[in-house]
């Protein structure tokens, strides 16, 4: 799929022409028709979320191999409801996010013909693969932990979130050109994040970053963004420890 540029996306919002070639390049996402979501539609999505928030419970108590289980039935539920072959599926948070989605299908389609058409729901699909793949994660199992974030973040490109966890992923198989890639990708998904969530997203990307550097011997380029982190939030303990550590590590050179 063709990405396009970050900021493109607002500029939808405000020209009405190229929105409506979006729209009829894709039909309208499925979260612009929440409110006639039937009862047992609303209930079988609360059921989900349900069902995520005891294997997130299960992970915390050291039992993944519970967890993923349970996140295998509802991963069966959305394979059902949202059937691969016809549609392109997105997940999305907001709006914004389901704009940018459907302006990407709407381009590639336009490059490609022929192309799949393009819906966005906000559900908790992507969700599932997130947490399964940290439960792998959690167990020590990259490989798998790899293939579930990335069916994630299929779903959801710009889930700075899901960008992370990919990252950590590959961090745990030492793939340090990959893991830096999802890190920065990370970073510029961040805007797509809740405001509430941006900063740490953010900060936590630039650190991967950085730590991808000092795993390469490239110091001063990891203390540079560490210092970024500093300057946007001053009592960044992490970003202060990994300084200290670099500090640390020019001595011994020295």
């Amino acid at each position: 799929m063709i990405r396009l540029p970050r900021v493109w996306w607002c500029l939808c919002v405000m020209t009405s022409t190229l929105c409506v070639s979006i729209c009829a390049s894709a039909p309208v996402p499925t979260t612009t028709a929440a409110s006639a979501k039937s009862t047992a539609e609303e209930t079988g999505e609360t059921e989900q979320r349900d069902k995520l928030q005891q294997a997130q419970q299960l992970i915390a108590n050291g039992q993944a191999i519970d967890a993923i289980a349970l996140i295998d039935q509802v991963l069966a539920y959305y394979a059902a409801r949202y059937p691969e072959g016809k549609t392109r599926w997105y997940v999305a948070r907001t709006p914004e996010e389901t704009l940018y989605y459907m302006a990407e299908a709407a381009i590639a389609a336009k490059h490609q013909p022929g192309q799949n058409e393009a819906s966005a729901v906000m559900v908790a699909w992507a969700d599932a693969y997130f947490l399964k793949g940290y439960a792998y994660n959690e167990l020590a199992r990259p490989a798998d932990a790899k293939l579930a974030l990335q069916r994630a973040v299929q779903l959801s490109p710009e889930n700075a979130t899901y960008l992370i966890e990919l990252a950590e992923a590959n961090k745990l198989e030492r793939n340090w050109d990959e893991c830096y890639r999802l890190y920065a990708e990370a970073e510029a998904a961040a805007e797509f994040s809740p405001p509430e969530q941006q900063l740490h997203d953010r900060l936590q990307a630039k650190r991967g970053q950085a730590f991808v550097f000092v795993e390469k011997g490239k110091l001063d380029q990891a203390q540079a963004l560490l210092e970024q982190c500093l300057k946007l939030d001053s009592n960044d303990t992490r970003a202060k420890k990994e300084l200290d550590y670099i500090a640390e590590l020019r001595k011994r050179r020295s």
